[in-house]
């Protein structure tokens, strides 16, 4: 700590920067070198231990009892592993229990089904790839919806791919735009678009929103639907659209935050990699092989490392590693599985520059780190 160098030894500053500062550290309390603002002393108990009516043990018991409220404090607003992992746990399972409109399986019933598309030539070989010849708009298709079957010339049949757009709206131009009794409603919203279909059926008219509708329908190829019944269909699809483009932009800005947060962790991870090999290399291991040896014989060593203040300045509570910021400085102790990952990096970064590893020096590394670290700060 810079302020050392202007202390006494044994005067209260030196105590309070020095010796209490390093007690707390010792107690996992708190991270890097922080300034007395930072740090749980009172300006009356600055001058009873200067007076002498506290002492430096005192002092101690009650600094940490005072970060260990702060520390439960900040937990209690913060979201545990466990928390999390029931949290995700639980969305998953909602997840797995929603039932939408239509499934890859009601597809290929559709497909393989079709009276329509039979009379077309499709069918099936003895392989179960469903083959459907070449038609007005539409080329020869061998499709299936077996993953493991796909090949060059068999394609993966799934909701929104082109080519089977390209066929229903082949079939939707020669069969229903021409019937009275059937007629498409679609509304659509940033880019998220809604269709259903509007069918005089032998009880009235029906909307169909889902394939499970189709199997109680018996359409009345005589009967026509009336514009105001189209107009509640539209209205029903609209109400729906609402609530899907609204969970639509919250899965759009949860996928930008953790965009941002990840790389925010690239980020941290490069400027922290970089900066415990330049101590190492302060220590005279010039080379990379060295550099990272002495990293990995020490597992348990720790490293106060300073992190760019225009980059991590008020980023504390997005980052899985806690950092100790100030007015003029950010700090983060590395060990454990950040000093896992920095190795990791280390070794990664070094692995793409060319040469032989045995001759590659620590500065290289070290340039090549920087330099994609500034790449992740100006994306």
């Amino acid at each position: 700590i810079e302020v050392l160098n202007m202390c006494y030894l044994g005067s209260t500053e030196e105590v309070v920067y020095g010796r209490l500062l390093e007690r707390l550290q010792q107690a996992d309390l708190i991270v890097g070198a922080q300034q007395i603002s930072m740090l749980p002393v009172e300006p009356r108990e600055f001058r009873d231990l200067q007076n002498g009516t506290l002492t430096l043990e005192e002092l101690t018991k009650e600094s940490i009892k005072r970060l260990k409220k702060q520390k439960e404090a900040t937990a209690s607003m913060e979201m545990s592993a466990e928390d999390m992992y029931q949290m995700y746990n639980r969305m998953s399972s909602e997840m797995r229990s929603q039932h939408f409109p239509a499934s890859l399986d009601d597809l290929w019933t559709a497909l393989t089904a079709s009276p329509y598309l039979q009379n077309k030539g499709a069918h099936m070989d003895d392989d179960g790839i469903w083959h459907l010849p070449e038609s007005g708009k539409h080329s020869e298709l061998a499709g299936t919806i077996d993953r493991n079957a796909i090949s060059e010339r068999t394609e993966f049949l799934t909701w929104g791919s082109k080519t089977l757009d390209q066929l229903f709206e082949e079939i939707i131009g020669d069969r229903i735009s021409e019937m009275s009794c059937i007629r498409k409603v679609s509304v659509s919203e940033d880019h998220v678009e809604l269709i259903g279909y509007a069918v005089a059926s032998a009880n009235g008219p029906v909307f169909i929103t889902s394939y499970d509708q189709l199997k109680d329908v018996k359409i009345d190829p005589d009967a026509g639907l009336e514009g105001a019944f189209l107009d509640q269909c539209a209205a029903a699809l609209r109400t729906a659209l609402r609530a899907e483009t609204t969970q639509m932009r919250l899965a759009k800005r949860a996928e930008e935050k953790n965009m941002e947060i990840a790389e925010l962790h690239e980020k941290l991870l490069s400027s922290v990699t970089a900066s415990i090999l330049k101590q190492k290399e302060s220590e005279g291991a010039s080379r990379f092989t060295d550099a990272i040896k002495a990293l990995e014989n020490n597992p348990k060593e720790r490293y106060y490392v300073d992190l760019p203040v225009q980059v991590f300045s008020g980023k504390a509570t997005q980052l899985l590693f806690p950092i100790a910021e100030s007015s003029s400085r950010i700090t983060i102790v590395v060990r454990g599985v950040l000093l896992e990952c920095a190795i990791s990096l280390a070794k990664r970064t070094a692995a793409v520059i060319k040469g032989k590893t045995s001759e590659k020096l620590t500065s290289e590394v070290i340039r090549r780190l920087e330099r994609d670290g500034n790449s992740a700060r100006n994306r």
